[in-house]
């Protein structure tokens, strides 16, 4: 991924330090603790998850024809952290991470107000319109814990269209891209409110305040620009199932 012009760019792949993961079904639900991201989040059991350590089904994994072992490689050169995926591989969701420079001038998205962050997406909106991306910025999603930037994109892959809805926030300095994406067909309402059941799950368990708060408020708008950017452009932060698929199955075989 190349080096925008942007005060700060997300570097997917300079960031691949494992974490301990843990897992625990209650009812439907299991929920996932990623200790580096000081983060909680409940994922459908029916939906076949991955962490860098942890396999919810792997004779499922199997049968779909992944390569677990390439999976985590691929995990650790860009910094994803967690990969659920359908029984159809027909969707995903994916959680990805990176710091740098950027991330920690605007440390908690929440420290800002309503008024910096939208100025903010109407810079992400132009220069995603010079970049020819079809998408749409939704909103601004308020959890109980944080801000979330909700923005919807589609993207070609090999003549299979693929649409994504990215939940985006800042917390602690780390940018944390919460991505679903779908094959072949728009995200319908039954997704939509799954994902968005998803969201609202997310707790942290640990909020810092900034070490280093000046200046961060004259440079919010570059930073999130630059942040986003990488995160709806790239598909190194969505296109697992896609990439893993193309790497270990026949073309045939494919259920997109």
């Amino acid at each position: 991924m190349k080096k925008t012009i942007n005060v700060f760019y997300i570097c997917i792949a300079t960031m691949a330090c494992f974490y301990p993961a843990s897992a625990f079904a209650i009812g439907g639900i299991s929920s996932y603790t990623i200790n580096e991201l000081h983060m909680q989040i409940d994922i459908p059991s029916e939906l076949k998850t991955i962490t860098r350590d942890s396999i919810s089904d792997e004779q499922a994994i199997n049968d779909m024809g992944f390569d677990i072992p390439y999976m985590r490689e691929y995990f650790a050169s860009e910094n994803i952290y967690l990969n659920a995926i359908s029984d159809d591989t027909s969707y995903e969701i994916v959680i990805a991470m990176s710091s740098d420079e950027g991330t920690k001038q605007a440390w908690n998205l929440h420290d800002h107000n309503d008024s910096e962050i939208n100025k903010a997406v109407v810079a992400i909106g132009k220069a995603l319109e010079k970049q020819g991306l079809t998408f749409s910025i939704n909103s601004i999603y308020k959890t109980a814990h944080v801000i979330f930037i909700v923005i919807d994109s589609e993207l070609m892959q090999d003549d299979t269209m693929c649409y994504q809805r990215q939940y985006f926030t800042v917390v602690n300095g780390q940018g944390i891209n919460i991505k679903a994406i779908v094959y072949g067909r728009p995200i319908n309402e039954e997704l939509a409110d799954m994902y968005k059941t998803i969201i609202d799950s997310i707790t942290f368990n640990e909020i810092q305040e900034n070490p280093d708060p000046s200046g961060i408020r004259r440079a919010i708008t570059n930073n999130l620009r630059g942040v986003l950017i990488s995160g709806v452009g790239g598909a190194s932060i969505g296109m697992i199932t896609f990439i893993i698929l193309r790497k270990t199955q026949p073309k045939n075989r494919m259920s997109l």
